[in-house]
């Protein structure tokens, strides 16, 4: 959403998140098995480790999150900087309140720590921007 928001269009990969084991093993059984019209797997994997899946599906590069949350909110709450506290489902788009405000002013304001060292080295990143 940061990206689609800030500059028009996606320039990094799309997180995909989940309520359950069962709807990520839905998503990844589809991405990844055979797409019995031609024969070859959907989406090409690159790397797969305990917390996530990274796959390219029609040249966009997406992650399959193993980490599940109950609904979008609780999801958006757990990210550390306001600017990526967005979701989208097939009907509503979620915000933290001041996602907006801190997007169009490029500020980067903590919501929540929930991996420091993480934090630190997404902040460098996100300066970088």
């Amino acid at each position: 959403m940061r990206d689609y928001f800030s500059v028009g269009y996606i320039t990094s990969d799309i997180d995909l998140y989940f309520d359950s084991e069962e709807e990520f093993s839905k998503c990844y059984i589809y991405f990844l098995t055979l797409n019995y019209e031609t024969f070859e797997k959907r989406a090409q994997l690159l790397f797969e480790n305990d917390n996530v899946v990274k796959i390219i599906y029609k040249k966009q590069k997406y992650d399959l999150v193993k980490k599940f949350f109950t609904d979008p909110k609780d999801c958006i709450d757990a990210f550390d900087f306001t600017v990526c506290c967005g979701a989208v489902d097939s009907t509503t788009v979620y915000h933290h309140e001041t996602f907006f405000i801190d997007l169009s002013k490029k500020q980067l304001m903590i919501n929540a720590l929930p991996f420091p060292m993480s934090t630190m080295w997404r902040m460098q990143k996100y300066i970088q921007k």
